[in-house]
């Protein structure tokens, strides 16, 4: 295997000059900086990034924590994370819990003990207990998709009650009365906001509201799907 001294050797430099290139490539002239790149491609360097890691305290990597990959969404949160994680030269270790919150703490265990640089979390509930365990572990987490108010924790999602009340709107302004929604899981705050931003709205109409409940999945929106439209008042 080759090693930092037989890319020195080849490129004519010290090792500490090919440990600036690969960590620091602004410390050395673009001269050196070209001819040790030269080396490493026509050697296939690889560089040792536990013996980085163990000597900058920083691993290039991280952690990314999703509720369920057949969601649509946790696709959407993936593709986005790698991305941009990619354009600023990280890489991405990825696990997902099966909504499990048993294993969203086996998983954020396994992240820590990995010594990913920071966790980014959709979690399966917005309870404290998940970020409470990595910030105990002295982790840096950033939470997708969920309020987290019992936490003092950076969170990235989007307004589902404001959300589910304009997609309402929307229709009743195109003359539609008989409004259903059908939702996920009462117990997921996202599901609950979005029920109140739909009941707000048909409220405000002066229309009663019809909520069905179910999980976030294909199968059970087709079958709510299947047995509202089979109602002798469908919407």
């Amino acid at each position: 295997m080759t090693t930092i001294r037989d890319v020195a050797r080849h490129a004519r430099v010290a090792p500490m000059t090919v440990s600036r290139v690969l960590n620091n490539p602004d410390s050395v002239s673009d001269a050196t900086r070209v001819r040790v790149e030269t080396a490493i491609d026509e050697l296939s360097y690889i560089p040792n990034m536990i013996g980085q890691a163990l000597r900058n305290k920083l691993t290039g990597a991280i952690g990314l924590v999703v509720s369920d990959i057949t969601n649509p969404f946790a696709i959407q949160q993936i593709t986005g994370v790698s991305s941009a994680a990619r354009d600023r030269g990280f890489s991405v270790v990825f696990a997902q819990t099966e909504a499990s919150p048993d294993e969203e703490l086996r998983q954020l265990r396994s992240m820590i003990e990995r010594r990913v640089d920071g966790i980014i979390l959709s979690p399966v509930f917005n309870t404290p207990d998940s970020v409470d365990f990595v910030t105990s572990a002295k982790g840096t987490v950033v939470v997708l998709g969920y309020p987290m108010p019992d936490n003092d924790v950076d969170v990235v999602r989007c307004d589902s009650r404001a959300a589910a009340s304009e997609a309402t709107e929307h229709l009743l302004a195109l003359g539609h009365r008989r409004i259903s929604m059908l939702s996920g899981p009462p117990e997921i705050v996202t599901a609950r906001e979005r029920s109140e931003g739909y009941k707000n709205a048909m409220r405000r109409a002066g229309l009663v509201p019809d909520v069905r409940y179910g999980a976030f999945t294909v199968a059970s929106g087709f079958e709510m799907a299947t047995k509202i439209l089979a109602s002798e008042s469908r919407p």
